[in-house]
């Protein structure tokens, strides 16, 4: 058998793939994975351990995230094929980024490497999937979805305090650790692959045109410009925010023949609806974060200062007996909307009534959609 040759994170291993496998290191060489063995051993608080990969939890364009446990903790590896069209660039960046960072309200990576045919990014694992499946699924208490709103401002403030612009804010790139109110820790931001790393303040960065999602996309962003300043993320998590509190899909009340007729109503100012209960605080702030001039947006420092004095005096009005959350009725995962018929235009953003997280889309779906 042929020994592999372990590198730092990015390093390649000299091994044939049939005999011995692919194999999965820490920053500092020790192998953690083993697609023959099934098995992981990793490097925790000084202590090797060994993690049983149990099952796949999910699977995409990029790949595959698998589960592995040991000593009764639970652990995530997510497995990105470099030979199915990946974007090489997009995959190293997100695995140096997301090991150079540590806030419990950021995904945690353990280690990373890349073989040759697979990047591999061992992290920890968050129990109940994506804030966007979440409220899918799910009916919270205003005190929650505002709870969400603070942590991800909490993860973002550190984020930007350490240089990173995320670009591809939105709760699909959000997981929910807990849905209980008392938690001190509710949701983590993830995906860093459209990442950016090395920006003051008030710097521009010369980046990649089309890169995040529309919906949730600055103007500056749409336009096609390819120097903007963090304060792109401070407008998505207002979109974000405002979806989260309206419980659907930010512009579900419009419909837009093509991509390029929601880009022209944008960019002429036009905002997701905010629904009348909002606290006019909590209203007045999404208005700020999503404003067309970037240098009026917010930051996230006073962003968690807002939102935190929000979450407190929602807390303080509500009974002792509020029931936080509860499943959608009417069956979890079908939208309320799912009887409006498809159309073969590019978006179909109808509402056809219902507080639905679900929108039926017609042609080329807009998470896939670049400008």
């Amino acid at each position: 058998m042929v020994s592999p040759l372990r590198r730092k994170i990015f390093g390649r291993f000299s091994s044939d793939r049939a005999a011995d496998g692919y194999y999965l290191c820490t920053s500092d060489g020790n192998t953690i994975f083993s697609s023959s063995k099934k098995d992981i051993t990793i490097a925790i608080d000084g202590d090797d351990k060994t993690l049983s990969i149990t099952k796949s939890i999910g699977q995409g364009a990029f790949g595959t995230v698998w589960l592995a446990e040991c000593d009764n903790q639970i652990y995530a590896v997510k497995e990105m094929n470099r030979t199915a069209g990946s974007d090489e660039m997009e995959i190293k960046n997100e695995m140096e980024i997301m090991s150079q960072l540590n806030s419990p309200y950021i995904v945690h990576v353990y280690g990373s490497c890349v073989t040759d045919n697979f990047y591999f990014i061992a992290m920890e694992y968050v129990s109940h999937g994506s804030l966007s499946s979440v409220m899918e699924n799910n009916v919270f208490s205003p005190y929650m979805r505002c709870r969400f709103m603070l942590d991800v401002a909490r993860g973002m403030e550190y984020l930007h305090s350490q240089g990173v612009i995320h670009r591809d804010l939105k709760p699909g790139n959000v997981l929910v650790s807990s849905v209980d109110p008392n938690a001190e820790v509710l949701c983590k931001i993830s995906d860093f692959g459209e990442s950016r790393k090395g920006l003051a303040d008030t710097q521009t960065m010369t980046m990649t045109r089309g890169i995040g999602t529309p919906y949730y996309m600055a103007e500056e962003m749409l336009r096609g410009d390819n120097k903007y300043t963090r304060a792109v993320d401070v407008y998505s998590y207002g979109i974000m925010g405002a979806e989260l509190w309206n419980e659907r899909l930010p512009y579900i009340e419009k419909e837009f023949e093509t991509p390029y007729a929601f880009m022209q109503y944008v960019m002429s100012g036009g905002r997701p609806e905010i629904r009348e209960d909002c606290p006019q605080a909590l209203a007045k702030l999404f208005v700020r974060c999503w404003a067309s001039d970037r240098q009026e947006r917010p930051s996230f420092t006073s962003i968690v200062k807002d939102v935190n004095q929000i979450v407190d005096d929602i807390n303080k009005s509500l009974p002792a007996t509020t029931e936080h959350v509860r499943a959608r009725e009417n069956g979890s995962k079908k939208s309320a909307n799912s009887g409006s018929q498809k159309t073969n235009s590019i978006i179909s953003t109808k509402n056809t009534g219902g507080n639905s997280m679900k929108r039926e889309r017609g042609g080329i779906e807009m998470d896939e959609f670049r400008v």
